[in-house]
């Protein structure tokens, strides 16, 4: 697979070629697979060395700063609930050598559910809320 910085090159020669984004941005995607650009970012590219900057390196961003986040927050960490620790599971160790491949796994482990399995996992949400109403918003176990 090829880096950022590879694929910048490719852009820069297909540019200098005389090549569009959207021939380039498909070129790339039958020679190293699909979804490897999009169009949007070789358009984004383009447009940056027709205004001269053939530089390879990403553009600086502005300065907000980054938002901190604590290490655990039962906000910011969905991955708890009932639904994800089984979907966890279900995945482990599994190995996709494409999206299609995901997505049939995603589908194949959703059908598999019972009704039963959803209602459990909705009906435990009541109590998380209650827990989190008495706690008044702060972290809990």
């Amino acid at each position: 697979m090829l880096d950022k910085k590879q694929l910048r090159a490719i852009f820069l020669y297909e540019f200098k070629r005389g090549r569009k984004a959207a021939e380039t941005a498909r070129n790339i995607n039958e020679a190293f697979g699909q979804d490897t650009v999009n169009e949007r970012a070789v358009q984004r590219w383009f447009a940056r060395f027709r205004n001269g900057d053939e530089s390879l390196e990403d553009e600086e961003h502005g300065s907000r700063p980054s938002e901190v986040h604590p290490p655990y927050s039962p906000d910011l960490s969905p991955t708890d609930y009932h639904f994800f620790k089984h979907l966890d599971h279900f995945l482990r160790e599994k190995c996709f050598k494409n999206q299609d491949e995901a997505k049939n796994a995603f589908n194949a482990f959703v059908t598999s559910r019972t009704p039963e399995f959803y209602a459990t996992g909705i009906n435990k949400l009541v109590s998380r809320w209650q827990r989190c109403i008495d706690s008044n918003g702060s972290y809990f176990d």
